[in-house]
């Protein structure tokens, strides 16, 4: 495993063995790279060009090669970000192979030229990028990252660790090209640059995850994910992120048109709200709401009450096309004998009460001895071709809600007997089309 040396400045000697020789451009070291291979950069150095930089590098998933920005000594012991690698003009500039890269700055176009930063465009490539920045230099609407890339036999794996992403104009924004899986961990969006109104442009098999990261940059009406979701196997998610300041905009701003697509928001606020979700599929919506809560039920720490609100599209239907919620997850240690696990939801003021086809409930549990095979109980309809399933139990729970004054309240119950301590899996399911519900998801078991 060589170590290969990349300094502006130098005179270069292949194979760039010290900074004495070092390559001129980060491109060069392309003809004498292996797998496994430590390439440094010193953190002074810059390279610019009026030509695409496709950087595909010779390392394997399983042994990358480590780009670093480093401070300029012999050998290097110190990382230090700084190096940049830039172009001009409508090219684009690509990473891909197995890496690990590490203080890079990285500027892409100029003008108005259409000029993207791309990750994973070559077969089963895996890129991990730490502590960089990744700089859209031009201004062209039609540019931004890309994120895999359309060929469904090259699939990859792309890993972005506290970088920064700074955009040269409003319409810039993430490209999902799909037969990817990527991880944008920590960082932010730049406050220097210009305030997207689009995080997300969707694609098939798009498979991005916002962890902790800082979006507070964008604008304050910004869509998290948008046009694109008709293609198949789509899921975006976004986990512990810091929102704009009066953060406006949809977490999917598009018409649904694929079963297989969705989109999740886990505690994502612009201010200290901890226990917000959002979610969205073809079936409908869930979110939660402090403004509707029940008496006793879930709470942030027993200070603020929520549920969670069901609203079903137009898709919805019984018995496959239900608005499917989150798990909500219980420990049991009763063994051998009966238990009835209920969850209790309600509707506003003079609703029609739901029966067993509208909503209903659905456990997993741990039903067999001796191994951890679950078995699943509900208390929807048995049996299709029979009439319609009576009305769900109404519930004498109490519920505050904002313009209610008598709630249509209602209990989903199953009953069933454990085999092994573990434990209970919820969910609740509505079938019902254009329907409203609150859920209460805190799961009672007795």
């Amino acid at each position: 495993m060589a170590t290969i040396y990349v300094k502006a400045g130098a005179t270069p000697s292949s194979p760039y063995a010290s900074w004495t020789d070092a390559a001129a451009a980060l491109l060069d070291v392309l003809a004498v790279d292996n797998a496994g291979d430590t390439v440094y950069l010193a953190s002074t150095h810059t390279e610019t060009a009026a030509t695409a930089k496709s950087i595909a590098l010779a390392g394997t998933p399983e042994n990358p090669i480590r780009v670093l920005s480093v401070t300029e000594a012999s050998p290097p012991t110190t990382l230090t970000a700084g190096a940049v690698i830039a172009n001009s003009g409508a090219n684009h500039i690509t990473f891909s192979g197995g890496c690990y890269i590490y203080g890079l700055t990285v500027q892409s176009g100029s003008t108005s030229n259409a000029a993207n930063i791309r990750f994973g465009m070559t077969a089963d490539s895996h890129v991990f990028a730490e502590n960089c920045t990744f700089q859209l230099n031009n201004t062209s609407a039609a540019a931004g990252w890309t994120l895999g890339s359309v060929t469904d036999t090259d699939d990859s794996n792309i890993v972005l660790k506290n970088c920064v992403f700074r955009a040269g104009s409003t319409g810039q924004k993430f490209y999902s090209t799909g037969y990817s899986r990527t991880l944008i961990q920590g960082g932010s969006l730049s406050a220097s640059g210009s305030a997207i109104t689009v995080l997300v442009q969707a694609g098939k098999n798009g498979n991005i995850t916002f962890e902790g990261v800082d979006l507070s940059a964008g604008a304050s009406t910004m869509d998290l994910v948008s046009t694109g979701l008709t293609t198949s196997n789509a899921r975006y998610v976004f986990r512990n992120c810091k929102l704009p300041s009066g953060w406006s905009g949809d977490l999917v701003g598009s018409t649904w048109g694929s079963a297989s697509a969705s989109v999740e928001m886990y505690n994502c606020a612009a201010g200290d709200t901890n226990y917000a979700m959002w979610i969205e599929s073809v079936f409908g919506a869930i979110t939660t709401v402090a403004d509707h809560y029940r008496t006793g039920g879930a709470t942030n720490g027993s200070v603020t009450g929520y549920s969670w609100k069901m609203v079903s599209s137009a898709n919805a239907n019984y018995p496959a096309g239900a608005l499917t919620s989150p798990e909500i997850v219980i420990w049991n240690e009763a063994v051998g004998s009966g238990i009835t696990a209920t969850i209790e939801i309600a509707q506003a003021d003079g609703a029609t009460a739901l029966n067993q086809e509208d909503c209903w409930i659905e456990v997993m549990y741990l039903g067999t001895s001796g191994n951890p095979l679950a078995l699943f109980i509900s208390d929807a309809p048995t049996n299709l071709m029979a009439a319609a399933g009576t009305d769900q139990t109404t519930s004498s729970e109490t519920w505050t809600g904002v313009g209610w004054s008598a709630p249509v309240t209602q209990k989903l119950s199953v009953s069933f007997t454990p085999q092994e301590a573990g434990f209970i899996h919820a969910k609740v399911k509505l079938g019902l089309a254009s329907k409203t519900v609150y859920v209460c998801p805190k799961i009672t078991v007795a």
